[in-house]
């Protein structure tokens, strides 16, 4: 696994980083994590001025796979957060750097049309001059078009790769300037709607070692990303690809009714109720939930949404570890069946999952760790 230290602004190659250690971790509509360990004994690390070079958010770090010959997959990649000295009382000092996916970088930038001040007149009332409305686009769109604005204020540049505008019937004009809106939270919030759709951040790495991240969205009539091969895993049997198997059951109970409420305006509230009886009948005690925490929503069928979500019981969180060579290529979001044959925990059959996230490590890399929804 090679770990390619970059500019994180224009994706340009910088080094190639020597390590003893490395894993990562991915997840749908989550930011890369990532973490290598670089020494600082040997004789080409004494020839390079580390502590320059692993500097926070202005270098980052992609790890490449290249176990199959002629292809350059990124497995994860993101700019450092935290190039931590490490010292060994042999004289064998290290660095852990620690990075997080592009979407860090959105956690420190505001929804607002570029140059973006003044936010208020003479009258001390806001000027709306730099609201962002957006109407008449897919969802996926309304995702990119809030990027593209953030880069266009200084040092806002980013290698990003978008794709073609897509119409629509959605509109979002409740971005005004003087809220300060968070870009990351407003991308969740989109997807986060009843008809929202998911985005992801894929890395890709050229024959020259540049680096360029593609922005993907789901679109309204698929609103999830996800790979275009799928994936099959035996679960037992006589050739097993699976190990490690863990089934981990939601302690929560079986949610007979719920009330969200939502709004944000000084003398407006929403609330959303849902119902479900169902278990009651097969003995079940009566559970309730009152969910206050979504005072951002102010779409209705979005809390009713999550109001009808919440009735009955969560899944099971399956996870293992699957042969690398079986799993190459796999990306959170992808989806596929997991075929369980002669299984000591599930029973017989097929079963459609979808992979929530996927993670490896050098001190066992033949193996990947799978998380499914």
């Amino acid at each position: 696994m090679r770990a390619l230290l970059y500019e994180t602004r224009t994706g340009n190659p910088i080094i190639d980083l020597e390590t003893t250690a490395w894993d990562y971790d991915t997840g749908i509509l989550a930011p890369d994590k990532l973490s290598v360990t670089v020494p600082a004994y040997t004789k080409r690390s004494k020839s390079l001025d580390l502590r320059d070079l692993l500097t926070r958010d202005r270098h980052s770090i992609a790890l490449i796979d290249e176990s199959v010959e002629g292809v350059r997959r990124v497995a994860a990649a993101g700019p450092i957060v935290s190039p931590a000295p490490q010292e060994d009382p042999d004289g064998r000092h290290t660095y852990k750097v620690t990075c997080r996916g592009w979407e860090r970088l959105l956690e420190w930038r505001q929804v607002r049309l570029y140059p973006g001040w003044p936010l208020i007149g003479a009258d001390r009332k806001p000027t709306g001059a730099y609201d962002h409305a957006l109407e008449g686009l897919s969802y996926g769109t309304i995702m990119k078009r809030l990027v593209q604005e953030s880069t266009k204020w200084p040092g806002g540049d980013l290698p990003i790769v978008y794709e073609p505008d897509r119409a629509g019937v959605h509109e979002r004009n409740r971005y005004q300037a003087v809220e300060g809106k968070q870009l990351l939270e407003a991308l969740d919030q989109l997807a986060d709607l009843s008809d929202g759709v998911e985005y992801d951040f894929q890395t890709v790495c050229d024959e020259l070692d540049r680096i360029s991240v593609h922005l993907v969205t789901g679109t309204d009539a698929s609103r999830i990303v996800s790979g275009q091969s799928e994936w099959v895993w035996n679960l037992g049997g006589a050739q097993p690809d699976v190990r490690g198997y863990e089934r981990d059951p939601d302690p929560t109970p079986l949610i007979t009714d719920s009330v969200f409420s939502g709004g944000k305006d000084d003398d407006s509230v929403m609330f959303a109720r849902g119902q479900d009886h169902g278990p009651l009948a097969q003995g079940y005690p009566r559970a309730e939930l009152w969910d206050s925490s979504h005072s951002t929503v102010a779409v209705q069928s979005t809390l009713q949404k999550w109001a009808d979500g919440a009735l009955g019981g969560r899944p099971d969180r399956i996870s293992f570890e699957v042969r690398a060579h079986v799993a190459y290529g796999v990306r959170h979001g992808d989806q596929g069946v997991l075929s369980a044959r002669r299984h000591w925990d599930l029973p017989d059959g097929d079963y459609p999952v979808r992979v929530l996230s996927v993670g490896r490590k050098s001190s066992d890399p033949g193996w990947a760790q799978i998380t499914l929804v």
